[in-house]
């Protein structure tokens, strides 16, 4: 969906398809015929989306963040 956070980050790693309104049934069925139709750049999204997940969206980067956040709302 196009929330955000969400876009932003499908966007910014080119690992899917943004739709505007995800309760559009006419935008995800066109979403899902792109993937289907385009079976190359289907594997380039999913290539990126791994990629995403080792070097960015893992444990080992996002422990600090996850922490640092804690931390903040216990002094509050």
């Amino acid at each position: 969906s196009n929330s955000e956070v969400w876009g932003a980050i499908v966007r910014k790693h080119q690992c899917g398809i943004v739709v505007n309104d995800p309760t559009n049934e006419e935008e995800i069925a066109s979403a899902i015929s792109f993937i289907l139709d385009n079976p190359e750049e289907a594997k380039r999204m999913s290539e990126n989306a791994l990629i995403a997940t080792k070097e960015v969206f893992n444990w080992g980067t996002q422990e600090s963040i996850v922490f640092d956040m804690y931390k903040s709302l216990l002094r509050e």
